[in-house]
C-alpha cells in the first residue's frame, strides 16, 4: 500500500505538470509512457513539498550529511529546497557550473564546497541510467578529495530489468511501482500500462 507521503508527492507532480501520460522518446531512444520533468517544480507550494520530501529522507538514510550537492540544472533547485527543509540547520549545500567562470569567484563550483571530513549527499530528479550522477560523484572527489556518500532522487524511473547495483546508496521519494499503484486508484488502464512498460514490455 501507498503511504500518505508518496501519495502525496505524486499528486504534487501531476498538479505542477511535472508528471505526463502519453508517449515520449527519451534521450537513450526508448519510448515512455510517462514522462517526469521536474524543471516544472517552481511553485512556492510545490517546493515546499518537495524539499520536505527530501529532507525527510536524508534524515532518515542520511543522517550524517553536512552537504547537499545538486548537479546543474534541475538539482539545484531540489538542493536548495532540501536545506531549507531540513531540521539540521547547518546543512550546506553546493553546485557546479557546465562551464567554468573565468571572472569575479572563478572555478566551477559554487555555494559551500566540502573538505575531506565532509559527507555529501547527491539530489537530483530521476535515475535513469545513473551515467550523469556517476560523472559528478567523480567530479567531486577528484575537486575535493571526497567520496559522495549516497544519492536521493525525486523518482527511479527504471524498469524491473535495469536495476542493478549502484555504488553508492540510492533512494527515491517515488519509484515505478509506486506509481503503478498510485494509478491503480486514479486510472486502471494507465496502471496497466505502466505495469507493461516495468516489466519490460512494448507499449507501441
Amino acid at each position: 500500500m501507498l503511504s500518505p507521503a508518496k501519495s502525496q508527492f505524486i499528486e504534487c507532480l501531476m498538479k505542477e505538470d511535472v508528471l505526463k501520460f502519453g508517449s515520449f522518446t527519451l534521450k537513450s531512444g526508448m519510448v515512455s509512457p510517462f514522462f517526469l520533468n521536474l524543471g516544472n517544480i517552481a511553485s512556492s507550494e510545490a517546493l515546499n513539498v518537495t524539499g520536505k520530501a527530501f529532507a525527510h529522507v536524508i534524515s532518515k538514510f542520511f543522517p550524517k550529511a553536512t552537504h547537499i550537492y545538486g548537479p546543474p540544472y534541475k538539482g539545484i533547485s531540489l538542493a536548495t529546497a532540501t536545506v531549507m527543509k531540513h531540521p539540521v540547520r547547518q546543512l550546506a549545500m553546493f553546485y557546479n557550473r557546465k562551464e567554468m567562470k573565468g571572472h569575479g569567484e572563478k572555478g566551477v563550483f559554487v555555494g559551500h564546497t566540502p573538505d575531506t571530513s565532509s559527507t555529501v549527499i547527491l539530489v537530483d530528479d530521476v535515475m535513469t541510467t545513473g551515467g550523469t550522477k556517476l560523472e559528478a560523484m567523480e567530479l567531486i572527489e577528484a575537486t575535493f578529495g571526497v567520496k559522495v556518500a549516497g544519492v536521493l532522487v525525486a523518482a527511479d524511473r527504471r524498469r524491473k530489468q535495469e536495476i542493478t547495483e549502484f555504488p553508492v546508496p540510492l533512494k527515491s521519494l517515488i519509484d515505478l511501482p509506486d506509481l503503478i499503484e498510485y494509478m491503480k486508484v486514479k486510472d486502471p488502464s494507465m496502471a496497466d500500462v505502466l505495469n507493461t512498460f516495468y516489466h519490460g514490455g512494448s507499449n507501441e
